[in-house]
Formats: C-alpha cells, structure tokens, sequence
C-alpha cells in the first residue's frame, strides 16, 4: 500500500489553491442580482443572505414572491429543502419522516469544529463528548446495548452516516471513526437527518437513522477562496481552506483542505480497577513499555490533516456530473476499546477515497473507492489492517398518474487484511488471520403516492442478499401522511430495518496460547443482523408565520443483538477458553418523544429549542464480570438518559455583528462495564457561546467560548473529565 506524506500533500494544496485564484480570479458579485433571479431561486436563498441584504431590495423580494411583509420573506429560513426522507427535492416542512437540517449558517455562526458535534444542534441525537474533539453519536439513543459488554459495543454500529451520499462506515467491527472524516466544516453546505429506520431508502446500516453532510456546490458562479484559522486552549488549533474556481461554463473546480490539532483536558487516565483518574507517571507498577505501547502521546486527543478535490460538470438540469477524491491522515485518543488499565485508547489510519457520481436524465449512478490502513487499538494485536471498500448505486424515477416509482440496485464489497500484521501461524497479531471481504448486493422500490394534494402515501422495500450468510434481509417502511392547508402536518410511519453484517463478527479467527490457558475467539457467519421495528407518529404545524413546531412520538424494539457464547474444555495438558459470537436473546424497547420549535422573532434574532424523552427496557439481559453472573432478567437501560436537548439564540446587534449562545444537557446515566464495575454519570449542562465580527464582508474576527461553566464531569462513561476552551480565530474571503 502506497504510504503519502500527507503534510507536504496538504501544504501543496494549499499553495496550488492560492496559486489557482491569481490565474482564474473572476470579479465577484458585491450583490445578488435580484431582476434575474427565478422565483424557485429566489425561495432557495439563506437566512443569513438575506439578513444581508438592504431593506429595499428585501421589500422587491416581497413583491417579486408575492408575499405580504419581510416578515414573510423571513420565514422561509424555517423550511429549507432536503432530499434525505424522499431522495427527492422538497421541503423539510412535507417531509415524511422525522427530518431536521441543518445550514451552513447555523454550523458558521455556532462556532462548532468537528463534524461530530454539528449533531448536537438536532433534535433526537444524542452527542457525548469522550475526550476533547472526540464524541460518541446515536439517534434517539438505545446506546452500549448489550450493557456490560466490551466497549466496542458503545460505537453506534447501527446509524449510516455519508458524504455527498458515500457511505462513510467502519466495516471491520462497525461504525464510524469520525475523525477520519476527511472534509471540515467549512465544506458543509448543510446536514440532512433521518430518525428512525430509514434501510428501505438506504440499504443495510441504517437502521436507527441516516445523516448525509453535503459540500458545498457552485451556486454563484463565482470563483473564491475562504479560509478559517483558530488557535485556543488545550494546544488547539484548527485551519480550514475553501477555494471554489470556474474554470469554464460548465465546469466547477473546488479544493478544499483542513488541519485539526486538540490535545485532552487532562494528562490523568480513568484506572478500570479502582476507579479512579490518575497519571500514568504514577503507575510505576506497569512496565514501561507496555504505557509507550498504548500510550505514545498520553496528551493527545486528536491530530488530523486532510485534503479534497471537487469537479463537477452541469450542463443543463438533465445533465449533471459530480466527482470528487480527497486523503485523510490521522490519529485520535478516546473511549473505543478494553484494556485492563484504562478504557483509553489511541487508533490511528491513513486513507483516500474518490467518489463519482452521475444523473443524466434522471438515472442516477454512483460509484465511490475507499483504501487506507488503520489501526483502531495501538499497543494490541488483531486491530490493524489494510483496507478496501467499494459501493456501486443505480437508481431512476418515473412517474405514472398521481404516483412516482423509484427503483434501485446496488453493489458493496469490503475487504479486510492483517495479513501484513500477523505474527505468527497462529494468528496472534490479527483477529481475522488475512484477507476477509463482505459482498452484498440490493435492489429496492419505492412508490409515492399523492392523493388531493393532502393525502400521501408511501411504501418502500429494500431487499439485501448477503454472500458471506447465504441469505438476505428485507427492510421495509411504510408512511401515511395529511397535508391541511401547508399548515399542518400529521404523519404516521411503520418501518423494520436490519443492520448489516461486519467482519470481526463473521470471520474472527484467534488462538492466544497464555501461560494458564489458551483462549481461542471465532467468528460465526450464520448470525442474524440487528433488526429494528418502529413505529411513529409526528406532527409538525406552522403556529405562526415564523414559528415551526415538530413533534415526534416513537416506539421500537430492536434483537438479534450478538455476544460470545463461552466454553471451557479442559485436558490433560491444558485448558482452552472457546468464545464464539453468536445472537443473545436480549431484546430492547423503547417508547419516546422528541419536540423541536424553530422561530424567527425578527430581522435580529433566530432561536432553536429541541429535546428529547426517552425511556428504553432491556428484556433477558445477562451481566458477567465483577457485577455478577444472571440470566434472563430485565433492567431499564440507564445509559441512555431519559432526557437530552439543548437551545441556541442568535442574536445580530449590529449589521457586521452575530452572537450565538446554546446549551446542550443531558440528564443522569449509568454505565456498566466489565472491569471497572458501574459508573454513575450526573446530569450535564453545556453552555457555549460565540462572537464574530464581520468587515466589508472579506474579513471576519471570532472568539468562542465552550463549556463557559467549565462543567468538569464526563459525559461519557469511564471517559475524560471536560474543561473549558477558549478559541480565536480570523476568517478570510478573497
């Protein structure tokens, strides 16, 4: 495997961005031609364009969108469009499912940094912090189930998360290892999100939910560089590049880099035994190589350095091209894997990737290539390997009278090698002991149908055929919904979806020969996949002209969870530990209510309230360890908190002046883990707040506060205490 200098990659870029804007500088538009805009161009315009407009050119804006007031005007802020819940143009107010978008505005103004928290601005997600930067992220909760397993459960194996619609999924133990992300948040348009399951649009993976972040396109025809640089507390330090180039008509270039650099809050290290934090200089009874080992950087939180490339080609609305490559190095310390000392470790990958994309006359086709190596848990055998992943798509949309097909195949293959790794003929160095791949292909459809413009219905089916099992899963989603008057809007939907297989659990192949025994761990290819059913009813209801309430209300239950089954077979001359993964009887309900209120109460101020109660029961749970042994006994799940949600105000004083504060809370949890026993979390308030200011509209200076009330607690279990950060940083648009 081809291993690049990533730092003298991203510095190239850089330069080369710089260099591109002196050969291809365009004058740009000081203003937005208002005469020549349509009025389905005019209903796309954001918030914060039009805030900077002047009064006289809002008030033709009125006029032009025949509304009666500014105000109006405005309230078009509250409904921007998405294509998640339908793969189809529309707004967020005639969604079908449980929706939320998130702007380019709001992530800017927000002050947030890491694609992860952008999450915490949505209602239904519930974002924790492990170490600074590093976050655990669920919809809806149904967190670390099973409760006492090994911290690889506590990853969010069961949400699908994409890039410009590339799949962006750990296909070795699930999941998604955010800081190998490659773009920032200054590439993101916006953010769409599903809540709930959502396989039967996506196919195998989305099971709890589906959040697409989506780049920024070419909108103004305009060539520009933006760049964004932060330096704060904790050694922080953040350097984001945006440049966006016409090179001809039709084609857009765009080049994108970014660095990220945060250290802990803290040098001490939740001990699981005695749990307790201390240094690791303090722990002279460890050898001090194994600490070197685990811990090479015991600072480090996270260190990241990442470059993209965008071209696209549109020639008219029937003719669209998009590709786009890029290459991610990096490295992060947090919460993801046992060890007998501490719960903290480090994992470390380089990859690249290149996605294309194509719609020519309403086929739509994508083919995306993800390789790289990671290593997930530095200092332990069987988690480093090199990888490969590959997903073709094809879909296409005909409509008939009052209803509209969608049809869709796809393809996936993942391969997986620690070949390079392994130590020895007994596989000690790599838990799957060579090459493993996951096949699979899909086919789908989808009927919507509309009936007086009030009454639609959907009904969706996706069918995934996986090699490695012999069989295939069926997801399906059906949704009805009454549209009174653009006002109101009651929805109800029955979803099943299944997550798909990954390696570790299918193909696990180890032998540990230790002095007292030896353990022996195997995978099993005849599992079934966790399997959701959900059933919701929503209403979302225009209360105001500048008022938007949703309210969701959701029962599921999810099985098929998967745990070891373990032997001892003993002999005359020694005594082998059989683990093997298999389906646990555990099954998870959960009954819930997520509101949401976004309002606009004038030209100034924009706020956001959303919040979310929960509560999940645990059915045939089953605690090993130094909790105690039981079978079959039923638990409410503590971990995740009944109660989480936050609210955020935007405030402009001035014309080159936003304010934004929010508060994230959570209420009390409880972990379980093998080792270091219960872990009781208290309920946690997160107060942030940001300030910019913005002149002539090319340079911009902020500050931002986060965690003001400097709430030490962790967030997560057997994690870092938190701290305050301070950053500073300049913004600059050429």
């Amino acid at each position: 495997m081809i291993r690049t200098n990533y730092y003298t990659l991203f510095i190239f870029v850089l330069g080369l961005s710089f260099f591109s804007q002196e050969l291809l500088s365009q004058s740009q538009n000081d203003s937005i031609d208002i005469d020549n805009l349509t009025i389905e161009q005019i209903s796309d315009l954001s918030y914060d364009l039009l805030l900077e407009l002047p009064l006289e050119k809002l008030q033709q804006l009125v006029t032009q969108y025949k509304l009666k007031s500014i105000e109006d005007l405005l309230a078009l802020a509250l409904n921007p469009k998405v294509i998640l819940a339908s793969k189809k143009i529309e707004k967020t107010f005639n969604s079908p499912l449980s929706t939320t978008v998130i702007t380019h505005k709001e992530i800017r103004e927000s002050g947030i940094t890491s694609l992860a928290e952008i999450l915490r601005l949505a209602p239904g997600m519930l974002v924790r912090q492990k170490t600074n930067g590093n976050y655990s992220v669920y919809i809806r909760g149904n967190d670390k189930v099973p409760p006492a397993e090994d911290l690889p459960y506590s990853e969010n194996t069961s949400m699908l998360v994409m890039i410009d619609g590339r799949i962006v999924y750990n296909y070795f133990n699930g999941g998604v290892f955010w800081e190998t992300l490659p773009v920032s948040v200054l590439d993101i348009d916006r953010v769409e999100i599903i809540r709930g399951p959502a396989a039967a649009l996506y196919g195998p993976n989305a099971v709890s939910g589906v959040i697409n972040f989506i780049t920024k396109k070419d909108v103004e025809k305009t060539s520009i560089i933006e760049t964004n640089a932060q330096i704060g507390t904790q050694n922080s330090r953040f350097f984001n590049l945006y440049s966006n180039f016409n090179i001809a008509k039709d084609i857009n270039l765009r080049i994108t880099a970014n660095h990220e650099h945060r250290d802990r809050f803290s040098s001490t290290f939740f001990i699981n035994e005695i749990q307790e934090y201390l240094p690791l200089d303090s722990l002279y009874f460890i050898d001090s190589a194994y600490l070197a080992d685990h811990f090479p950087e015991p600072d480090l939180a996270i260190d990241k350095y990442a470059t993209n490339v965008f071209l696209s080609y549109s020639k008219n609305k029937n003719i669209d091209f998009q590709f786009a490559t890029g290459m991610q190095t990096s490295k992060a310390q947090t919460v993801f894997m046992d060890k007998k000392l501490s719960t903290l470790s480090t994992r470390k990958s380089t990859s690249h990737y290149f996605d294309f994309k194509a719609d020519v006359y309403g086929v739509k086709t994508q083919l995306d290539y993800t390789s790289g190596y990671q290593n997930a848990h530095t200092g332990e055998y069987g988690f480093e390997y090199d990888m490969e992943v590959l997903n073709a798509k094809l879909d296409y949309q005909f409509d008939l009278k009052g209803i509209t097909l969608r049809s869709g195949f796809g393809m996936h293959l993942s391969k997986y090698n620690d070949s390079e790794f392994i130590q020895n003929e007994d596989s000690i160095g790599g838990y799957i002991g060579g090459e493993r791949s996951i096949y699979y292909y899909s086919s789908s459809l989808r009927a919507d149908y509309s009936l007086f413009k009030t009454i639609r219905m959907i009904a969706a089916l996706n069918y995934n055929y996986f090699e490695a099992k012999q069989k295939g899963d069926l997801s399906f989603q059906f949704i009805a919904s009454y549209n009174l008057k653009n006002k109101n809007l009651l929805r109800l939907v029955y979803s099943r979806s299944n997550r798909g297989p990954f390696v570790t659990e299918l193909y696990t192949n180890i032998r540990i020969e230790n002095v007292d025994r030896i353990v022996e761990i195997k995978g099993n290819q005849d599992l079934d996949m966790l399997t959701i059913d959900m059933v919701e009813l929503g209403y979302r209801s225009k209360l105001y002209k500048r008022m938007q309430v949703d309210f969701e209300i959701f029962h599921s239950i999810s099985e098929n969870y998967t745990g070891f089954s373990s032997e001892i077979i003993a002999n005359a001359n020694d005594t082998t530990v059989l683990s093997v993964y298999e389906n646990i009887p555990l099954k998870s309900y959960q009954y819930g209510i997520s509101v949401s209120t976004n309002m606009v109460l004038s030209k100034k101020i924009q706020t956001k309230i959303w919040s979310t109660y929960q509560y999940t029961w645990l059915h045939d749970v089953k605690f090993n360890g130094v909790l105690f042994s039981v079978d079959n006994f039923d638990m409410e799940h503590e971990t995740t908190p009944n109660f989480y949600g936050g609210l955020n105000f935007t405030y402009y004083p001035l014309a080159n002046w936003n304010v934004y504060v929010d508060m994230i809370g959570t209420s009390q949890q409880t972990f379980y883990h093998m080792l270091a026993g219960v872990v009781d979390l208290e309920a946690c308030l997160n107060v942030n707040f940001r300030a910019e200011y913005v002149w002539k509209k090319k340079l911009a200076f902020n500050f931002t506060a986060r965690n003001i009330l400097n709430n030490t607690s962790p967030e997560y279990g057997f994690a870092d205490r938190l701290g305050f950060t301070f950053l500073g940083g300049i913004r600059v648009i050429l």
